[in-house]
């Protein structure tokens, strides 16, 4: 099991700290807030961890991001943003050359929250207010589980455990 204030504090804080360095949004007590709950609600830290989505699907990591969403990130986004790419690869250990595979995010948490961190940056819209438990649970599902098995019921269990 994960204490989710390490996870905070060892993981999610100085990801976003790094990532600051070439994009200063990024990093904000609601968006660290958000990232957490993902964490929880995708993967269920805090209980029980899964690194791969249960039932053989393709999610992978603490946020279980899938494959497909992974490398759209890095192709369609990323890619045009050269100095966020450059950090981004620093943190799987790689200071050149192509994106590490999306399997890296299983082991490597601090690839997993930024690639996390920017599928939500790249969306529409401000992060609501941590304070607002519901609405950053629309956002969540809107941006980041849009068709998947999420509802707002799981949202609001899994914020129950934070």
């Amino acid at each position: 099991m994960i204490d989710l204030d390490d996870l905070r504090r060892r993981v999610i804080v100085p990801t976003l700290d790094y990532l600051a360095t070439v994009d200063p949004g990024v990093n904000h007590s609601d968006a660290v807030t958000l990232l957490v709950r993902t964490a929880v609600v995708e993967s269920v830290i805090g209980q029980t961890q899964y690194l791969a989505q249960r039932g053989g699907g393709p999610a992978l990591g603490i946020y279980q991001m899938e494959p497909e969403t992974y490398d759209d990130i890095w192709r369609t986004w990323l890619a045009y943003r050269p100095e966020l790419a450059r950090v981004t690869r620093e943190l799987a250990g790689r200071v050149a050359g192509s994106p590490p595979a999306a399997k890296h995010v299983c082991g490597n948490w601090y690839l997993a929250t930024a690639m996390t961190r920017w599928r939500y940056r790249r969306a529409p819209g401000a992060i609501p207010p941590a304070s607002d438990i519901d609405a950053q649970g629309s956002y969540w599902l809107r941006h980041y589980n849009a068709g998947g098995a999420g509802t707002a019921a799981k949202w609001r269990a899994a914020v129950a455990r934070t």
